[in-house]
């Protein structure tokens, strides 16, 4: 990093480096910093601030740090991001998990508090996340997820093994695009989750998300519900009876949603995320 002091080699020296190159350009460069350091130590954030006079920064913390600054995302650079009770790996092939998604596994937590789905799909797995989540909720239920991207599901599957156990989720390379996508399944389906692409393609989004997450699960054409026109039209048959299907919105697709869900012959209601903007449409049979 040219016209840029060393970093210093003892790690408290480092974080402040760190923290100094990367004010203004993150809201949380100290948070930052130490993720970092503590990555480019192996050890845990709580290990380093509890250690600190006995650490040394590896010279990797300082390409972590100009990677960092040029906008790249913690979660790529240290590859891993926490979810729900559980931590997943990460790669530029998946979206990084987000809060937002969390208010899927409350709302299927809240329903299904005295009775377990017996049969889940995870409907754009990504990391793995959703699906993840549902097999630790109900564990004695069968959960299958799908993607079309390779890559996501071979990261979801890695995931899957080491947090439930190897075998525990049942995955697919499938495209919802792509006619005969749903016979390769197994329906009907007590709980569908997803959370599919539905950001507009003029949208102004943060540099890190623009240049660093896949697109191809972030646009759904110029309204954001190219997606959810094929995928509202294959509920009604992979919903059972008495099913219930979620699927994260953005915030301002609200209505959009309820009268693609009653052009269907669903039934929906919104739910919203934890800044009070509507984030989970709970649809249904009618």
């Amino acid at each position: 990093m040219a016209d840029i002091a060393p970093c210093p080699r003892d790690a408290s020296g480092a974080l402040r480096w760190g923290r100094q190159l990367l004010h203004g350009i993150s809201d949380s460069a100290a948070l930052d910093a130490e993720l970092l350091l503590a990555h480019a130590l192996n050890i845990n954030r709580q290990a380093l601030l509890l250690g600190m006079r006995d650490f040394i920064a590896p010279e990797i913390f300082a390409a972590f740090i100009e990677r960092r600054m040029q906008d790249e995302p913690i979660a790529y650079i240290i590859g891993r991001q926490a979810f729900w009770d559980f931590e997943v790996r990460v790669t530029p092939d998946t979206l990084i998990p987000r809060a937002d998604s969390e208010v899927l596994v409350e709302i299927a937590q809240q329903i299904f508090a005295h009775h377990a789905p017996k049969n889940i799909i995870d409907l754009g797995t990504g990391s793995g996340i959703l699906a993840i989540a549902a097999k630790r909720l109900f564990p004695g239920s069968d959960v299958q997820a799908m993607d079309q991207s390779v890559a996501a599901v071979e990261i979801a599957a890695q995931n899957a093994a080491d947090i439930c156990g190897q075998g525990s989720i049942d995955f697919h390379i499938l495209n919802w695009r792509d006619g005969g996508w749903m016979s390769a399944l197994r329906p009907p389906y007590d709980l569908i989750l997803c959370n599919p692409p539905y950001v507009e393609l003029d949208a102004k989004l943060d540099k890190m998300v623009v240049d660093y997450e896949p697109a191809s699960a972030l646009f759904s054409g110029a309204d954001g519900m190219d997606d959810y026109k094929i995928l509202m039209a294959a509920v009604k048959f992979l919903l059972a009876d008495n099913g219930i299907c979620l699927f994260e919105i953005g915030h301002e697709q609200g209505d959009k949603i309820k009268k693609l869900a009653d052009f269907h012959g669903l039934k929906c209601d919104v739910k919203p995320d934890y800044a009070r903007r509507d984030r989970v449409a709970i649809v249904q049979k009618s």
